[in-house]
């Protein structure tokens, strides 16, 4: 099912990394959309910055961040769709707690991301 799937590609994601999990990398298309390295990105970060408060000192608009994200998420997830990988309801579920996760991911970060608000069962 593909709850389980997210479930332990976040897990994976926590214990390996990027480097391990398969999908769209946030911080990726955020250091896109901030014309920044990802290296220059995981600096900031690392120090304590957000990626809204990174964005409005490059005079980007955070809201930027999490248009391109949800974007980007969103193609990949209708991807999956179109490959047979989820149903168009898990899709939707999906999509539906998409925007808030994100708009948390770019003000607070990570860790801040309340996984429990998807129903895992």
């Amino acid at each position: 099912e593909w709850k389980a799937w997210l479930e332990e590609d976040v897990r994976t994601f926590v214990e390996e990394g990027w480097q391990a999990f398969e999908g769209v990398d946030w911080e990726a298309v955020a250091a896109d959309v901030l014309g920044m390295e990802q290296d220059e990105v995981w600096v900031a970060l690392e120090e304590g910055q957000t990626l809204a408060e990174i964005a409005e000192a490059r005079g980007v608009d955070p809201q930027t961040i999490v248009d391109a994200i949800i974007t980007a998420e969103t193609a990949w997830i209708d991807e999956m769709v179109a490959g047979g990988e989820l149903t168009q309801e898990e899709a939707d579920e999906w999509k539906a707690w998409l925007e808030e996760d994100v708009r948390t991911f770019v003000e607070e970060g990570w860790m801040a991301i309340d996984i429990e608000n998807v129903d895992m069962d």
